[in-house]
């Protein structure tokens, strides 16, 4: 059976590899429309420079740069719109795959990691720990407690709305966010930053 790490290393590197093919396919897209703008901005600008060229060329050059630079925008504008699509719809996918996932028993093991890691975290003060989990969670805090290994409490908090924990120590300060939805959130900065797909 896969280790949770090994199921969230394919997990990433299923994402991963998916946004590279859309990356790839965006890229394509962008370079066939930047060739077709450039041969028709071409063939306009040579046109109107061969009729004007004696009495308006400062016009000429004027005209041709604002609708480069309206194109670019333009161009740019549809690049923003098609790499927040992809990333909505990567992240959504992400999302369903993870509802699926707390269907599982590998949930479990998760949550026990969960605990095992806060176990750790907050070893100096645990019995002031609380668990902020799902609702539908509460059936696992007996599992959660025993890897805990110490006294704590259990609140259910709907804010974690996908899965995984939400532990806090008033006593030392500390917070370890282990739930999913936040995990996912950090791998969108993550998808953002190796996929490729920013527009500079």
């Amino acid at each position: 059976m896969q280790s949770q790490d090994e199921k969230l290393g394919k997990f990433l590197q299923a994402i991963n590899e998916y946004s590279e093919k859309q990356r790839q396919l965006i890229l394509m897209e962008v370079e066939e429309q930047n060739r077709i703008e450039l041969e028709r901005a071409e063939k306009e600008t040579l046109a109107d420079t061969y009729r004007m060229i004696s009495r308006h060329t400062a016009d000429v050059r004027s005209s041709i740069a604002r609708e480069l630079s309206s194109r670019e925008l333009s161009s740019r504008k549809a690049l923003l719109e098609k790499r927040g699509a992809i990333e909505r719809e990567v992240f959504e996918a992400a999302g369903k795959k993870l509802c699926e996932f707390v269907k599982t028993e590998d949930y479990a093991k998760y949550l026990s990691g969960c605990a095992k890691a806060a176990a750790s975290t907050f070893r100096k003060a645990a019995d002031d720990t609380v668990f902020r989990i799902r609702p539908e969670d509460m059936k696992y805090s007996e599992l959660i407690g025993r890897e805990f290994g110490a006294q704590c409490r259990f609140e259910e908090d709907a804010g974690v709305s996908v899965g995984g924990i939400l532990a806090l120590n008033k006593k030392l300060g500390l917070a370890l966010d282990l739930t999913l939805g936040s995990r996912l959130e950090q791998q969108k900065e993550w998808f953002c930053e190796t996929s490729g797909l920013l527009v500079c």
